[in-house]
C-alpha cells in the first residue's frame, strides 16, 4: 500500500505494472505494438499466455503439484484486460472467443472455494497452495483493474474476495505453526510469506483482509475456550474413574494382603509347633 500526494492509494493494479490507469493504458499499447511487431519474444509470450487461457484445462486434480487452474485463471484475466488475441487483435468473437470469455472463466475459477485445491497440512503442499494464491491474487487484481478502467462492473468483486481471504487464512493458518513452513526458515518460508505479503496488499481493505483477521482471532479463541471446557470436563470424568478404579484395586490389595498375613501367621503357628516338638523330643549329644 503506497501513498501518494499524502493520501492513500489503493487504486489497481496492485501487483504488476506501476500505480495508475493511466499507465496500465501505455503498457497495454506497448505490449500490443510489441506483439505485431514481433519485438523481441513479446509475441511467444503472449501467445503462450493466450492459449493457455483459451483451452487450459479446468481439472482440479492439485495433490502434491501447483493446481493449473490458478494460472489459467490469471492467464485468462489478463487476456481480458488486454482485450486482444495473439496477434493484437482486437478480441471481437470473430474468430476468437469474444472478450466476455475470457473474464467468466477467470471469475468461475476465482470463486471455487479453497476445498478445490489440495492440501494444506504440510511443508510441501503449503508452497503450492502459495503459488495458487499469488496467481489469484493477480488474477482478481487484472479483473479489479480492468473494473477500474470501465471495461467491466466486476459483478464478483465481493464474492471472489471473500473467497482469496478464505485461501489466504487457510494458508496463513496452516503454515503459521512449529510445523509449519513459516517456521522454517528456508526458500519454502519466502515462498509462502511472499503470497501472504501479497494477500496483504491486494486485499487490504477492512471488509475482507484486516476484518477477517479480527473475526478469525476472536474465533479461534473462542473455539480455544470451548475445546479447554470440555477437555476439562473429560478430564475430570477420566480423573473420577480413576480414583474409583484405585479404590476398589486398593480394596482388593488389602483383602489380599490380610488373607496372606493370615496364612503366614498360620504357619508360623505350625511352624513354632513343630519346633517345640523336635526341642522336647531331642536327646543331648555327648562328644567322647
Amino acid at each position: 500500500m503506497y501513498r501518494e500526494g499524502g493520501s492513500t492509494n489503493r487504486n489497481p493494479p496492485l501487483s504488476i505494472f506501476d500505480r495508475g490507469l493511466d499507465v496500465y493504458l501505455i503498457q497495454r499499447e506497448k505490449i500490443r505494438t510489441n506483439i505485431i511487431s514481433e519485438k523481441e519474444s513479446y509475441k511467444s509470450i503472449y501467445n503462450e499466455i493466450y492459449t493457455n487461457a483459451k483451452n487450459g484445462s479446468t481439472s482440479t486434480n492439485c495433490e502434491s503439484t501447483v493446481c493449473g487452474i490458478a494460472k489459467l485463471a490469471k492467464d485468462a484475466a489478463f487476456i481480458y484486460l488486454m482485450g486482444f488475441d495473439e496477434n493484437g487483435a482486437n478480441l471481437d468473437g470473430v474468430g476468437d472467443p469474444g472478450r466476455q470469455y475470457f473474464y467468466d472463466k477467470a471469475r468461475d475459477i476465482l470463486k471455487k472455494d479453497e476445498d478445490n485445491y489440495g492440501s494444506f497440512l504440510f511443508k510441501e503442499d503449503q508452497q503450492y497452495r502459495a503459488k495458487e494464491l499469488m496467481n489469484l491474487l493477480q488474477a482478481h487484481d487484472y479483473l479489479n483493474t480492468a473494473k477500474l478502467a470501465g471495461i467491466t462492473s466486476y459483478p464478483d468483486y465481493d464474492d471472489v474476495r471473500e473467497e482469496l481471504a478464505d485461501f489466504t487464512y487457510d494458508l496463513y493458518g496452516s503454515a503459521n505453526n512449529i510445523w509449519g513452513s513459516l517456521d522454517a526458515y528456508n526458500n519454502l518460508t519466502l515462498i509462502v510469506a511472499s503470497s501472504i505479503g501479497m494477500a496483504a496488499c491486494v486485499l487490504s481493505d477492512k471488509g475482507t483482509y484486516f476484518w477477517r483477521v479480527q473475526k478469525n482471532l476472536s474465533d479461534g479463541l473462542m473455539l480455544l475456550m470451548l475445546i479447554s471446557i470440555e477437555l476439562y470436563g473429560q478430564a475430570l470424568v477420566i480423573l473420577a474413574a480413576l480414583y474409583e478404579g484405585l479404590q476398589v484395586r486398593w480394596l482388593k490389595i488389602t483383602e489380599t494382603v490380610q488373607i496372606v498375613f493370615l496364612d503366614m501367621q498360620k504357619v508360623l503357628v505350625i511352624l513354632i509347633t513343630v519346633l517345640k516338638v523336635f526341642c522336647h523330643f531331642s536327646l543331648p549329644i555327648k562328644i567322647l
